[in-house]
């Protein structure tokens, strides 16, 4: 297996879970490296990405995969990817919430990036620091002014969803309204362990449900 990405970010922790069966390359974030500038708008952010995914990939079959936030761009990718003759053949959204009218307004849908500060605890400056913590509200303001909204799109799509919700979550006293959800098409499967514990503490139920959905898909 090959596998392209730093070894403390999510994907540098599920990656080997797939070690001998699929090959992984992460597009890191522009900005999040000292010295780096994030886009200036999420319409040049996508088509940054969808064009590394075009020249990295070429015509081979791949999945694109995003955790959080990270849902909604590789969501933005594929659609332009699309446009750009180069479909992925799957699309999967780690526990993934779309920004919209009715959920803007909710403090802990935009406090889900300062979450992974409380997480980094001590090794805070190692795993997290300034510079990309600034860049993750760089790229939050940027989805939220954009308007974006998921388009459909004839990709099949997995949504990973968090059976458990994270403290910051419980603000209604509904039962489920913090829960994940994907307004198109789409497979799902939940897994135990809140959002932030997915691709960590959850991470071999976490790609165990992503390897059943891929060889499901596209395997048979």
């Amino acid at each position: 297996m090959r596998h392209e990405s730093a070894p403390h970010t999510s994907s540098g922790k599920f990656a080997p879970c797939f070690d001998g069966e699929r090959d992984m390359f992460e597009i890191q974030y522009p900005g999040l490296v000292a010295g780096e500038v994030v886009p200036r708008d999420w319409d040049t952010l996508v088509a940054m990405h969808a064009e590394t995914v075009r020249a990295q990939f070429g015509d081979l079959r791949i999945a694109l995969l995003g955790h959080s936030i990270g849902g909604c761009t590789a969501q933005a990718v594929a659609a332009k990817s699309i446009e750009l003759g180069s479909p992925p053949a799957g699309l999967v959204l780690g526990d993934t919430y779309p920004v919209t009218e009715a959920n803007s307004s909710q403090d802990w849908l935009l406090d889900l990036p300062a979450s992974r500060v409380t997480r980094a605890g001590v090794q805070f400056e190692e795993l997290t620091g300034d510079t990309p913590l600034a860049a993750m509200g760089a790229y939050n303001r940027m989805l939220v002014e954009s308007d974006w909204r998921p388009s459909p799109l004839p990709v099949p799509t997995l949504l990973v969803r968090a059976l458990d919700p994270m403290p910051l979550m419980r603000t209604d006293g509904a039962t489920d309204g913090w829960r994940s959800t994907w307004p198109q098409p789409h497979d799902a499967v939940d897994i135990p362990g809140n959002h932030e514990e997915l691709p960590y503490e959850q991470v071999e139920a976490f790609t165990t449900g992503i390897r059943e959905w891929l060889h499901q898909t596209f395997d048979r």
